[in-house]
């Protein structure tokens, strides 16, 4: 027992947390996110959620939960991640409430060719079987870019996809098309 807790206390120092937030917008969505990555010598955690609402006066909630790695290749800096994220919806238009659990993935690309570069692409799918009420199933696929412009600072443009799809009225969508956004890391 005493030589398990002697390699825990060895590890703790080798943990590195970080806490992000984000806030990206256009014309018709705005969305706060917070999140916190936890890494060691090996892979990372980030756990992380988020608040869109849009001028339809839709509300999305959603928290995830990605696993992955980090990888150099030649200059750049590649980490790849999946996992779980759930979401909560209440459309206003729609009158309707309901939940959903997608599996996805993440990839990113940091400092390429040493410059304050970075892009990054995500995808998240949900069936009908993990998705609740009149919904059958959740789609989001984003892609950014982002630039570093000081230490704890991050500017990003990006696109994104968030749509569900209903069989009794076709494809939903909660957001399309290119964001602003700004990161900032603690």
């Amino acid at each position: 027992m005493t030589s398990k807790i002697a390699t825990l206390l060895m590890i703790l120092p080798l943990q590195a947390f970080a806490t992000e937030f984000e806030f990206k917008l256009n014309n018709d969505m705005a969305e706060l996110g917070l999140s916190q990555f936890q890494s060691n010598l090996l892979n990372g955690v980030n756990v992380g959620a988020n608040l869109l609402f849009n001028e339809k006066n839709d509300i999305v909630v959603s928290g995830r939960l990605l696993t992955g790695s980090s990888a150099q290749y030649e200059k750049a800096n590649i980490q790849t991640g999946i996992g779980v994220k759930a979401y909560g919806f209440a459309l206003d238009e729609k009158n309707n409430q309901f939940y959903s659990i997608a599996l996805g993935a993440r990839v990113r690309l940091n400092q390429l060719n040493q410059t304050p570069f970075s892009f990054s692409a995500e995808a998240y799918f949900a069936p009908d079987i993990t998705t609740s009420g009149l919904a059958d199933g959740v789609r989001e696929i984003s892609v950014n870019g982002d630039m570093k412009i000081s230490k704890n600072a991050y500017a990003f443009l990006g696109l994104r996809q968030l749509s569900i799809s209903q069989s009794n009225a076709g494809n939903y969508k909660l957001d399309s098309g290119l964001h602003l956004g700004v990161q900032l890391n603690f």
